[in-house]
């Protein structure tokens, strides 16, 4: 049987604080991350425990994740240059299988985006709010917000992964079936 893990990071810092913004995501730090497995259930992630995340997922035969390739990974590369190579070949990014299947007008689909017409379940908060939470030093309500991701995204993959389909559906648009082949 395949080891699967689910996984998602949270930053300290916004793309307006950093040098570089977008274009550096590897300077916008870690502040928790959160995975998933079968035989470990949740387990939280700080920035002093790193290494030993990306040593963890390594030993998965699939990393799966919302918008993991552009992100997430960029975010650890800012502490292991071989995050790429060690990851990528691994990854299954809900992200990027959506938007390919999406129309093209479709730029950017979001977790609430899909979660909210697939699951009936909205998200606690935002990327902004939980780089506030950090900076606040409110550690727990970080942790919370990045689980729920962790679920929100396991949830969608099963769902399409039974239904052969999921859904998605912009603020104030229209809802559309997205078929997808997670088997």
């Amino acid at each position: 049987m395949k080891k699967e893990i689910f996984f998602d990071l949270e930053t300290q810092r916004w793309s307006t604080e950093v040098e570089g913004g977008w274009n550096n995501i590897r300077g916008f730090g870690l502040s928790i991350a959160v995975s998933w497995d079968k035989g470990h259930g949740f387990r939280d992630w700080s920035e002093s425990k790193v290494q030993e995340l990306i040593k963890e997922l390594a030993q998965f035969d699939t990393i799966i994740g919302f918008n993991l390739l552009k992100f997430d990974y960029e975010v650890l590369s800012g502490y292991a240059d071989d995050v790429h190579m060690l990851l990528d070949g691994k990854t299954f990014d809900i992200f990027i299988d959506v938007k390919d299947r999406l129309p093209h007008d479709v730029k950017w689909p979001s977790l609430e985006e899909i979660s909210s017409p697939t699951l009936g379940i909205e998200k606690l908060g935002t990327g902004y709010e939980a780089v506030s939470w950090f900076q606040e030093g409110k550690i727990k309500e970080v942790i919370n917000y990045c689980r729920q991701d962790v679920e929100l995204t396991r949830e969608i993959y099963e769902y399409g992964r039974e239904h052969g389909l999921i859904y998605y559906c912009p603020t104030r648009g229209v809802r559309i079936e997205v078929k997808v082949d997670w088997k």
